[in-house]
């Protein structure tokens, strides 16, 4: 071992590798080896080998060089000596390999360094073998020969090879000492199966004659495969089994990896512990749990049996003296719990006396899925077809012919025909025998002649050992081919497997098919909950669900028709997001930053997670904009909203989903809502005109007011028997900054039910600075009733003191006509939207008064909700700026966030966060909605007709009966201070009254004749 004292200045990088000593009392060398420990995880967790790459595997596996090795008429053996020690490593690198060392407890410990690779290191194996490579290349052009020996006879650092002459064996011996000798490889250990070839050759150190192990273990009780030189035949090393102590899958686990079978020679005796090892798994035990008793049984008559495997010996020369003929002969075959292979060479001499040898053999046990014994037999053909092929590839001599043979007449038709004309898994292995070996080849054969019966059924080691079926093949495949016996059984068609060609035309189902058979988002809900609890109840019988739909079972059916449709739309994305790869650059979804929650349910991600919302308005559902389930899910929300605008209905829908292109698809659901589109007008437009102070200015929530009435109502007077329905009205109070709805109930028209609900609004709302009214005789008369009481108790001290809220100073109020800019904003803001929300229930109710003011509190909290500002698609957005920010902090219709009272609220004081909130709630009041008032967003120009006095014109009114049109003419013309004309008075047979421009139609003067 070479060893320098000391460390290295060149690399800062150090790392002491432990060692321990390994014994191998029957090694003709070394009986005592160090082992290093590169894999022990240094401070950093990681360890000297996590930090190598292993490299590539560029040597024969031990199969192949077995395979060669017993084709060969004269064979040499031998090993490097102290093969690692002989590569020097970069001085740089060698502070990586440093241990500790002393002789005895009483010395110092000394560090020392190593300049060679090491046993334990990753990249060891590699380097050494890539050495020996590098020499073969270098004499390549001087020794071919003997370059590809060391190149392909080369096992780590043994050396298997052979040669067809003793002379040839001599030179080609002599050129391998000299390119490895160039290199300080020495080889050593030599054996050979002929004695005088051994005395010949030129060796260092000549060694007594040995056996060589073939199984490369340190460990003796592996039951590895022996070549005996003297013998020149294969066997195999025993210990005698302990039968003592507890059975478990731990232990017969441990026992059959000791058998060490490369060339599956023993493949009918290790079938059998697979196959027991297999219904030890289907048994589902524990490692060291016993096992039942048949399997106990069956293990200890085979773990005794395996005391005669030292009786087995094995030809290594498979080929005979002298040959002319060389022939390969597989079979295959199958059983219901194993299937397997087997390869033969037969080779004839110059006198026509052949030999007949079994060269490898490989055995699988059948998959625990039940399958059919053709298919069975078929997967036995694939592997036998596989392991010709290896063959073929890894032998050096001519193959004059082939035979693939086996018993399944079924399997040899499934091969002589196109794959295409089978089933997928019998088209596939079809395919693939069909690539790996020639038609013709495949042969039926016996079963009572297939040595490959006894791979797929298992056999006593005892009777193996006399087998000539196994060990030679059938007796008559040592005749001439003239003389094999002939399968009376024909090829003919079979059906087995044929692939069924059926013309079906079939519709490609493109949703969910219960997407197309309701118009209730509520019954698709409810049948999906149904089906899925029919499900549930079957496959859990002892556990039946029954009785009504749980909220549980309802939220469970809508999570599943929300994956159905994601599955249909985002298929790729969800794919992409499952292997936790990005999405596609052009994915609609991306600036969404999508994921799967654990249900499956693609939401967004967003950037919203720390905020204080529950988890599905922070991560909402994803839905497609065409899908039928989005436009249901918008259209019941519309409805359950009574009848709201697209703001409105998407600030509530993304509460809990997030539509793609949800602004287009809310419009469109408000556009095709039929109930909606009968309540609009078609007015009679004219440029908007200009906002009064009261509309732009800060102000206290309802401090500048329009009032309204909508109506009348029928509302019963009381329940049970005798009721009557009494007319009612709604009293609308708007306020102008905001947009803040108030809505009061009132009995009648008169002034004292007005006056009445206006001491109401007051004591909620506070008191108004400023009313807007039309000239309805009610406002008036209020208004004077409030004048002369307000002139009666300025005038009477003594009645100071039952002075109230409502008249502490005088309201002014303003009376307007319909077209004024006030009066817009009563009318759009106010009564439209409550006349909308009400239309269900717009003549006849089956309230009483008390459960109507319980409803228009409802509708309230719904049109105070309504966003003033346009929602955008960003999916962080906050909530949008609505009225009821401005009375109570946040939306009405919202559910009450969890409180945070432990968090701090920076260092300001309640008062001062409340007022912080108002600020911000006005600041985006001035930013963002008050801009929008500065666009006119309809009537941007007038309608073509111009109006004049004397036009007959048709009046629209909601409360004219069907096939009704009333009529009247103009007699005058009020133009605003734009000069448009906006309202008019118009004289009908009822009267002359006004009217708004928007409200009338002129008649074209074919329709006046």
């Amino acid at each position: 071992m070479s060893l320098i004292e000391g460390e290295d200045n060149h690399s800062s990088i150090k790392y002491f590798i432990p060692h321990h000593a390994v014994i191998k009392k029957d090694s003709l060398t070394t009986k005592l080896r160090v082992v290093f420990d590169a894999s022990a995880k240094t401070t950093t967790g990681s360890s000297l080998n996590d930090i190598q790459y292993v490299g590539p595997t560029i040597q024969n596996d031990l199969w192949s060089i077995l395979v060669r090795f017993r084709t060969h008429a004269f064979i040499l053996t031998a090993d490097v000596a102290k093969m690692y020690r002989q590569i020097l490593i970069e001085e740089n690198q060698r502070n990586l390999q440093l241990i500790l060392w002393r002789s005895n407890r009483d010395e110092p410990v000394q560090t020392f360094r190593l300049n060679t690779i090491t046993y334990g290191m990753a990249a060891s194996s590699f380097i050494a073998i890539r050495c020996l490579h590098q020499l073969a290349v270098e004499y390549q052009a001087k020794y071919p020969k003997a370059s590809k020996i060391i190149q392909n006879d080369f096992y780590v650092d043994d050396l298997l090879t052979g040669f067809n002459s003793i002379e040839e064996a001599i030179t080609l011996q002599r050129q391998i000492v000299e390119i490895l000798n160039s290199g300080h490889f020495a080889l050593r250990k030599w054996l050979s199966n002929d004695a005088s070839l051994l005395n010949k050759i030129t060796t260092d150190n000549n060694l007594e004659k040995g056996k060589l192990d073939l199984s490369n273990s340190s460990s003796t009780k592996t039951l590895g495969i022996i070549w005996n030189p003297q013998q020149d035949s294969f066997g195999y090393a025993t210990t005698k089994c302990n039968m003592k102590g507890s059975v478990t899958k731990r232990t017969i686990l441990s026992s059959i990896a000791q058998i060490f079978d490369p060339l599956g020679l023993l493949a009918p005796i290790v079938v059998t512990a697979k196959i027991i090892m297999q219904k030890l798994w289907q048994c589902k035990l524990a490692w060291d749990e016993s096992v039942p008793m048949d399997l106990h049984s069956k293990w200890l008559k085979y773990r005794e049996s395996l005391n005669l495997l030292n009786e087995i010996n094995v030809p290594r020369h498979v080929i005979c003296k002298t040959y002319n003929h060389i022939e390969l002969h597989g079979f295959s075959d199958a059983s219901e719990q194993a299937y397997g292979a087997c390869i033969y060479l037969k080779s004839i001499n110059s006198a026509g006396k052949a030999q007949i040898s079994l060269l490898s053999a490989k055995s699988r046990v059948a998959p625990l899925k039940p399958i059919t014994i053709p298919r069975l037999e078929l997967c036995g053909a694939v592997l036998l077809a596989e392991l010709y092929e290896k063959v073929k590839q890894t032998l050096d001599i001519n193959i004059d012919n082939s035979f693939l043979w086996c018993d399944s007449t079924i399997v040899l038709c499934w091969i002589n025909a196109i794959p295409t004309k089978w089933t997928t898994f019998v088209s596939n292995r079809v395919s693939k025998i069909q690539t790996l070996t020639r038609i013709e080849n495949w042969k039926h054969v016996r079963t009572h002649d297939n040595p490959a019966d006894l791979v797929s059924r298992g056999i006593d080691l005892k009777s193996l050992i006399n087998c000539t079926l196994w060990w030679q093949g059938p007796e008559w495949l040592k005749g001439e081919q003239a003389n094999w016996p002939i399968s009376p059984i024909q090829l003919g068609t079979v059906n087995v497997e044929q692939r069924k060609v059926v013309a079906v035309m079939t519709q490609n189902p493109s949703h969910f098919e219960l997407f197309s058979r309701f118009s209730s988002l509520i019954k698709l809900q409810r049948v999906t909950a149904y089906c899925y609890r029919f499900i549930q109840n079957c496959r859990h019988r002892n556990n039946k669900v029954i009785g009504n739909l749980n909220t549980v079972e309802l939220q469970d059916a809508l999570h599943l028709l929300v994956k159905n449709v994601q599955n249909l739309f985002y298929q790729k994305e969800i794919n992409q997001l499952k292997l936790d790869k990005s999405l596609d650059s052009k994915s609609n979804l991306l600036s969404l930053a999508p994921f799967l929650d654990s249900k499956q349910i693609l939401r967004v991600g967003g950037r919203i997670q720390n905020s204080q919302y529950n988890y599905d308005k922070k991560h909402p559902m994803i839905l497609p904009p065409s899908h039928s389930f989005t436009k249901l899910l918008l259209r019941h929300e519309h409805t359950r909203l009574m009848h709201c605008g697209p703001n409105l209905l998407l600030s509530s829908i993304r509460d809990r989903f997030w539509p793609i292109a949800g602004k287009t698809l809310a419009k469109r659901i408000v556009h095709d809502c039929l109930l909606c589109a009968r309540f609009k007008p078609t007015p009679f437009y004219h440029i908007m005109g200009n906002l009064p102070k009261d509309r732009v200015v800060p102000t206290f929530p309802f401090y500048n007011c329009g009032v309204d009435y909508a109506g009348p109502i029928l509302i019963k007077n009381k329940r049970g028997r005798g009721s009557r329905f009494d007319k009612a009205y709604i009293c609308v109070i708007v306020c102008f900054a905001t947009k803040a709805i108030h809505l009061e109930l009132v009995s009648s028209l008169s002034t004292e039910s007005f006056l009445a609900a206006f001491r109401r609004f007051i004591a909620r709302r506070g008191r108004p600075s400023n009313m807007y009214s039309d000239n309805g005789t009610t406002f008036k008369g209020a208004n004077n009733e409030l004048l002369e009481l307000g002139q009666f108790l300025k005038g009477n001290d003594n009645q100071r003191e039952i002075q109230t809220s409502l008249l502490n100073e005088s309201i002014n109020w303003h009376f307007i006509p319909p077209s004024s800019p006030h009066f817009g904003g009563i009318w759009e803001a106010g009564v439209k939207s409550v006349k909308t929300c009400l239309k269900k229930v717009a003549h006849t109710t089956n309230f009483v008064f008390e459960e109507f003011t319980t409803l228009l509190a409802q509708i309230e909290a719904i049109l105070n909700s309504r966003p003033l500002c346009p929602l955008s698609v960003d999916p962080n957005d906050l909530d949008p700026l609505t009225p009821s920010h401005f009375l109570i902090g946040r939306k009405l219709t919202s559910l009450p966030e969890e409180e945070l009272q432990h968090i701090s609220t920076s260092r300001l004081s309640k008062f001062q966060h409340l007022q912080q909130i108002t600020q911000h709630f006005w600041k985006r009041w001035s930013r963002d909605y008050l801009h929008q008032l500065q666009v006119r967003t309809k009537w941007k120009k007038p309608t073509q007709q111009d109006i004049q006095v004397g036009d007959l014109v048709v009046i629209r009114d909601n409360n004219t009966p069907t096939m009704q049109w009333k009529l009247g003419r103009i007699v005058e013309l009020h133009p605003g201070a734009d000069d448009v004309v906006r309202v008019v008075t118009i004289k009908t047979a009822s009267g002359i009254r006004k009217r708004a421009a928007s409200q009338i139609c002129k008649l074209p003067v074919r329709a006046c004749e």
